[in-house]
């Protein structure tokens, strides 16, 4: 294990142990930086990087501890080397740059007081292994991580910029221009953050994205040639970034006015520094001579003197580890169906995939697993978001180290929800995979807000299962990735006649009944429904005829108070359809699968909807069936009206015509078979 450490406790000397650990790791070193040394006031996207290469104090078992320096040291840091005690083995490695040869030898004498032992030393300047620009922390190392990307018939360019940048005159037309060329695949990389400036080009341009939101390594192996921009020297994980493409042979295009690349060394390329001369620099010089540069930058003393296999012999670590690897699977389609719980997005995955011919596998929330195991899909556990979280993305964290590893080179990855995690989009931007987003189609007037479509680029194809109704349906206006389909819903295969479901239910409840009610109208944060299910208990409990069932979902929160009714029973399934089907009238919410199971399944129902802001409109879906007769909609505090719509339904035959209603319905066909076609076909890209 080689513990990195540094001089200072700065957020930039983290960012510069964050990046050398991270090189070592790609090639093979167990580093790690130790989790007491964090500093205060860690970035998010610091948090998801140091995920996987933190670790806890008392898990250290240090063969080396490596020391990055910019020619200072600090009593926190020779504190932590102290209480190390280090075992006589243990050898400690500076490396950093020293203002003079006093200096050099101060922080020796210091470290060597603090460990016990005199500290093996790498003076980068000596060593040509400085950064890309001086003044970066960690050394300016080349993995071979970069290395392994293939051709791709359109290389994909980067162009890093500060959002001002983009607001200069004719910028929007000049990446406008780059974003259609016929010959590149173009990535907008902001240099720092989401300025206003930068905010409205997303406007223009299909995939903009922030520094913060690429991992230095996997970044730069999906990168074909890059373009630097601005008047600022790229930060610490940026340099990474472009030591790495030029490692790989890779051009790396300084467009910078003050030369901040060029100035140097580096095997880099000077370009023009105005976006709008961009596009016929690329076609002139560079992509006619991808193979000549190529082999430049491979072949040149750069490059060749500053490979972490160098920096690990100066410094003496240990061979890496090539760590058995797992027998090669085939590709498969890895679904990640949520919402926050993800039950009815995992039943509408789980229809689809069973559709598919490929091989499909889920990572799911704990909630959703009994259901797909059910299902036969093999099903790995994410972390649920939870109160007792320090922060409400710390499970997110887990899940993107959980997703990092279930997803594989030649995978598909289809997610279904509203929201983007961070997760999710690192998951495909650092394996480069092929991605199909399901996604509604239905929103609230006003919630379908940019934030929602700022990642919508991720994805190579985009499915929106459709409404039953032709004025619920937005028109997506045209883009090759975006698919409408039909409904995802359950084919309508209605239980033989003379079911008894009836008699076990009877049985098992000791309540005789004439007619069964389901009820299911969900819980918890979304939709607090406790008032409208003690009103319906009390209703039904001065009926003889009636057994009232209450459908929750295995491991949600029941109010207490349900339990203390006779003709009211709470039911945990997974298979609510299958209840509602021998139902006699159905009480539910009108989200997408329930809404769409009443009508094509022909049952009598009334729909409660659900209302939260992040929610689907669903009061538009229940008026828009109640409106054709084919269903009855209460809104949630109407109960005079519920108690009027269930009496009505009951004891006035109108579920009869209901039934008959639905039964002459012209709905549209389903689409879940076409939903599988459409991932197959990504999948085989």
């Amino acid at each position: 294990m080689i513990v990195i450490e540094s001089g200072d406790r700065s957020a930039t000397a983290f960012e510069a142990r964050l990046a050398l650990a991270g090189l070592l790791r790609a090639d093979g070193h167990d580093a790690v930086i130790d989790e007491a040394t964090l500093p205060d006031g860690l970035r998010r996207h610091q948090k998801y990087e140091a995920a996987a290469l933190v670790a806890a104090t008392e898990d250290l078992a240090p063969a080396q501890v490596l020391v990055l320096t910019d020619g200072t040291i600090g009593q926190a840091t020779l504190s932590t080397l102290h209480d190390y005690r280090l075992d006589p083995a243990v050898g400690v490695i500076l490396a950093g740059r020293f203002a003079n040869r006093q200096a050099e030898l101060g922080i020796r004498a210091k470290v060597a007081y603090a460990t016990g032992r005199e500290p093996h030393l790498i003076d980068l300047q000596s060593q040509s292994l400085t950064a890309l620009v001086a003044g970066a922390g960690c050394p300016g190392l080349i993995g071979t991580a970069a290395a392994t990307r293939a051709g791709t018939a359109r290389p994909r360019l980067a162009i890093f910029l500060p959002g001002a940048a983009t607001s200069a005159p004719g910028a929007t037309a000049a990446l406008q221009a780059l974003d259609y060329h016929p010959r590149l695949d173009l990535q907008v990389v902001l240099t720092d953050g989401w300025t206003t400036e930068a905010a409205a080009l997303q406007a223009a341009v299909r995939n903009v994205a922030d520094l913060s939101e690429f991992s230095p390594i996997p970044a730069a192996a999906t990168i074909d040639l890059a373009a630097f921009f601005g008047d600022a020297p790229p930060d610490e994980r940026l340099q990474v970034i472009l030591t790495q493409l030029l490692g790989a042979g890779r051009p790396v295009i300084d467009a910078t006015t003050a030369d901040l690349l060029a100035s140097g060394d580096a095997p880099v390329l000077k370009g023009p520094g105005d976006l709008s001369t961009l596009g016929a620099y690329l076609d002139g010089t560079i992509l006619p001579n991808l193979a000549q540069i190529e082999a430049t930058l491979r072949a040149s003393p750069w490059c060749r003197s500053r490979t972490v296999a160098r920096f690990a012999e100066l410094a003496g670590l240990p061979p890496p580890k090539r760590l058995p690897t797992a027998p090669p699977r085939a590709p498969r389609a890895l679904f990640l169906p949520t919402n926050g719980i993800g039950l009815g997005h995992a039943q509408r995955c789980a229809l689809i995939a069973g559709e598919m011919k490929g091989k499909a596998a889920f990572a799911a929330f704990p909630s959703c697993l009994p259901l797909l195991g059910a299902k036969g899909f093999d099903a790995a556990a994410l972390v649920q978001k939870s109160p007792d979280h320090p922060e409400p993305f710390a499970n997110d964290i887990l899940n993107h180290l959980r997703l990092q590893r279930l997803l594989a080179e030649g995978d598909t990855f289809v997610f279904d929800g509203g929201f983007i995690f961070d997760s999710v989009a690192r998951a495909i931007r650092e394996k480069d995979l092929r991605s199909v987003w399901i996604r509604r189609g239905l929103w609230q007037a006003g919630a379908s807000s940019s934030a929602t479509f700022d990642r919508e680029h991720l994805f190579d194809r985009i499915i929106i299962p459709s409404e039953a109704f032709a004025e619920l349906n937005r028109p997506p206006g045209w883009d090759q990735r975006i698919r409408t389909v039909g409904p995802i819903v359950r084919p309508r295969s209605l239980a033989p006649a003379g079911s008894a479901l009836p008699d076990r239910l009877a049985h098992r409840t000791g309540v005789a009944f004439e007619r069964l009610v389901v009820t299911m109208l969900g819980a918890g944060a979304a939709a607090d429904r406790t008032a409208q299910l003690q009103f319906l208990c009390s209703l039904f409990e001065r009926r003889s005829d009636i057994l009232h069932l209450i459908i929750v979902w295995p491991g949600a929160v029941v109010p207490p108070g349900l339990y203390g009714w006779q003709r009211s029973r709470v039911a945990r399934t997974t298979d609510a359809l299958s209840i509602a089907r021998e139902a006699d009238l159905v009480i539910t919410a009108a989200g997408y699968n329930s809404f769409h199971e009443m009508l094509y399944h022909r049952l009598p129902a009334i729909f409660i909807p659900q209302m939260a802001e992040f929610m689907d409109d669903q009061a538009r879906r229940a008026q828009a069936a109640a409106e054709r007769g084919l269903a009855r909609a209460v809104e949630a505090t109407d109960l005079l009206r519920l108690e009027r719509e269930i009496v009505q339904l009951l004891d006035m035959d109108d579920a009869s015509a209901l039934r008959a209603a639905l039964d002459a319905a012209d709905l549209p066909p389903t689409g879940t078979a076409e939903a599988a076609t459409l991932i197959d076909e990504v999948a085989r890209q």
